[in-house]
Order: C-alpha cells, then sequence, then structure tokens
C-alpha cells in the first residue's frame, strides 16, 4: 500500500474506506454500533466523526438522535413508543421506521429510515403525527 504524504479529497476516501472496513469488526467485538460520519481536513491532516453507540435487547441502536426523539417527542404531539416503529406514508406510500429527531430542525424534525432501501428522511411532525394518529384509529394509509 502506498503511503499517504498529502491529504486531498482522494486520500480521505482512501483513509474512510479503510476505517470502514475494520469498523464492523471493533463494533462486533464490542457490542456497538459504530458509523463514521463528517470529516474535514488540511494539507497534513484529516479529522473523522466516530458514533458509538449501545444497541437494545431488541436490536435497536441507541443514537443520540433516538435519544433526542423520546426526550422531545411530546413537543410534536407523538409519544415515546412511536420510535422505531413503522408507518405508511400518505404521500407516497412508502414504508419508514422512525429512528430519530433532530429538535433544532423547525421545519423536518423527525428523522425516518425508508424500509426499502435504508435512506434516512426527515419528515415534518405534523405528517408523522398524522400518520400515527390515523393508525390508531384503524384507517389505512397506503394508496
Amino acid at each position: 500500500m502506498d503511503k499517504i504524504t498529502k491529504i486531498d479529497r482522494a486520500a480521505c476516501a482512501k483513509m474512510r474506506a479503510a476505517l470502514e472496513e475494520v469498523l464492523p469488526g471493533i463494533a462486533e467485538e464490542l457490542g456497538v454500533s459504530i458509523s463514521a460520519g463528517s470529516g474535514s481536513f488540511s494539507d497534513n491532516t484529516f479529522s473523522l466523526k466516530v458514533e458509538f453507540a449501545t444497541i437494545s435487547e431488541d436490536g435497536n441502536v441507541n443514537t443520540k438522535e433516538a435519544q433526542d426523539f423520546t426526550a422531545y417527542c411530546s413537543r410534536w404531539d407523538l409519544e415515546p413508543e412511536v420510535l422505531n416503529q413503522t408507518f405508511t406514508d400518505v404521500s407516497s406510500g412508502d414504508l419508514y421506521k422512525v429512528i430519530g429527531a433532530k429538535p433544532r430542525s423547525k421545519k423536518y424534525p423527525i428523522l425516518c429510515e425508508k424500509k426499502s432501501d435504508g435512506t434516512v428522511y426527515k419528515f415534518p411532525a405534523n405528517r408523522v403525527a398524522r400518520a400515527f394518529g390515523a393508525m390508531a384509529i384503524g384507517v389505512s394509509l397506503a394508496k
């Protein structure tokens, strides 16, 4: 493997890829979830945010966003039990899982993972509350 003598985008991508190869092994050994986040670099340094999170007995990752959802869900007329629950979106008909919240976001504070491909989307709180409200009274939200 060639040594890196200058940090640029290509070098950062190479280092990140090397790190992401070893993270699953470390995560499994420790019994936690590990994810690499955003980073920054200069000519000689590369910094990368790495988050470690515990995994609950039911297999859900206890991320900061999940904790924020539990702490602030009443602000959006949602119950803590909504976390890690799935719903069908009224607009698209797709199935989503509530995975957390960004409380400082005014328009789109609820984080949801699309079940079909794992992509994370931000939702308005009222849209998620409406979906769970309709589910509670037995209304189908599928198209």
